[in-house]
């Protein structure tokens, strides 16, 4: 998803239609630091390699609510599971990344990427999965046998955002 494409010289007439006045270098100096984001708030479109008076630019609002998502969530994992001390550490945020970045993983996998110690990523991905952040897919090996079964932790997409 994204907007309508507009060009920098409608950018320039509108931003110089008010108050505020810009020079045309200092905009097109703006339009590259927010096009070389890694967010990703706005893309170039149409043809050519520099930017003059006909380029086109869109704003990219699937990235910014991704972006606004994640950060989103970082801070309502902080706020309701680590106390001051574990806070620093960040570790329901680092498992919560470590999953969004990989989608699906063991709980060995989380604790070495999320650099936790295994019973701490086991607690935390517990305590997450109670409250519905996360999710977990059994894997059976051969007889639904726990002992032999891959359970392969997930984000809970759907009750993410109701939280």
């Amino acid at each position: 998803r994204a907007s309508r494409a507009v060009s920098v010289q409608q950018l320039f007439d509108e931003v110089n239609s008010g108050k505020v006045t810009i020079e045309r270098n200092m905009l097109i100096q703006f339009l590259h630091m927010l096009q070389s984001d890694k967010i990703g708030i706005i893309s170039k479109v149409g043809i050519g390699r520099g930017i003059d008076g006909r380029t086109e630019f869109v704003v990219l609002t699937a990235s910014i609510v991704q972006f606004l998502r994640q950060h989103t969530m970082h801070s309502i994992l902080t706020e309701r599971y680590e106390t001051q001390h574990e806070a620093a550490r960040g570790v329901c945020s680092r498992i919560f990344q470590v999953l969004r970045k990989i989608k699906y993983a063991e709980q060995n996998q989380i604790a070495e990427l999320a650099m936790v110690p295994m019973k701490e990523a086991r607690v935390n991905l517990y305590k997450m999965y109670k409250d519905k952040y996360l999710t977990y897919q059994e894997i059976p090996r051969r007889d639904h046998n726990p002992e032999t079964t891959i359970f392969l932790w997930c984000i809970n997409d759907n009750d993410c955002s109701e939280h």
